[in-house]
């Protein structure tokens, strides 16, 4: 796969158009993301990968069709262990470098209708580190000549010790049901409550959360430092997946997901807002903003 290296300070990031992600981003010598355990010469897992990106839209759909303004959508499983849907196209498909200098990468990615994957659209990448902050910009927009509902997000991978803590405010929790469905939306209380910063449950986890103001925090104690988010007013979700050796076998315990989002998970079925999701007309487009700041104590 075709990887590319930039930094600047201390923070060093190794981006790949494979996917459209991130290898590996570290801070002095430390991972600030899970590093890829793989040679850069084999084919990439995105699931291995520190980070990916998300589009045209966030997770699952519920039966994996939807209705809207008039259009019926009918997609098909994208991975062989899962039958919905999966996270759009842009973790397991190519991106075209178009920019690359030794601070940022720009990637473009153009889809086309297909079976089981009907949307039209177009999306560029943009990462970048200046500052030693880690910014991620996405820009997408509609190329059909109907309205379609848009959303994007970013799938990061983190490290996880012992003391690992995440502050992430929100006010809504969704739990889980079969097909790793959101189901119910709950107040957020006890051990899911991330309004301070607050260990992350040795246990399966697998849900999203709304209401979030779109900062968060990622503390290392036993390294003496952390990470802070920013994301800017697109992002009002998060996801937070933990694994367990039911699910993933091999699974050590080592990394959890944090997946700032600009909807809510199956937000296709939940009309008339749609959790958030974007609606576009052709020609029409939006962009969000990330940013990733490393910082020690």
């Amino acid at each position: 796969m075709d990887c590319y290296t930039i930094g600047d300070g201390l923070l060093s990031v190794i981006v790949t158009t494979e996917g459209g992600g991130i290898l590996s981003a570290r801070y002095g010598e430390q991972n600030i993301l899970r590093p890829f355990p793989g040679r850069v010469d084999e084919k990439l897992n995105p699931t291995a990968a520190g980070s990916f990106p998300m589009v045209p839209f966030c997770n699952r759909v519920e039966g994996n069709r939807f209705s809207f303004a008039g259009e019926d959508y009918q997609l098909e499983s994208n991975t062989d262990w899962d039958p919905l849907y999966l996270h759009g196209e842009g973790w397991i498909s190519p991106w075209l470098l178009e920019e690359r200098t030794d601070t940022s990468v720009v990637m473009s990615l153009s889809h086309s209708p297909k079976k089981g994957a009907p949307y039209g659209y177009w999306a560029v990448q943009e990462i970048s580190v200046e500052g030693e902050v880690l910014t991620l910009r996405i820009t997408m927009g509609n190329d059909l000549e109907h309205l379609q509902l848009f959303g994007m997000g970013h799938h990061l991978f983190f490290p996880k010790t012992p003391g690992t803590r995440l502050r992430a405010k929100a006010r809504g929790f969704w739990t889980e049901k079969e097909s790793y469905l959101p189901d119910k939306r709950i107040p957020v209380e006890g051990e899911i409550d991330f309004s301070h910063p607050s260990i992350i449950p040795d246990h399966w986890i697998n849900n999203g959360f709304d209401g979030w103001d779109g900062t968060a925090e990622i503390l290392w104690p036993e390294r003496n430092m952390g990470v802070t988010l920013e994301g800017d007013e697109h992002y009002g979700d998060y996801f937070i997946f933990h694994s367990d050796r039911n699910f993933e076998p091999d699974f050590k315990g080592d990394y959890f997901c944090f997946e700032p989002m600009t909807h809510t998970a199956n937000g296709h079925k939940m009309p008339p807002l749609y959790g958030g999701l974007i609606p576009l007309d052709q020609g029409e487009s939006f962009e969000t903003v990330l940013k990733i700041k490393p910082w020690r104590r």
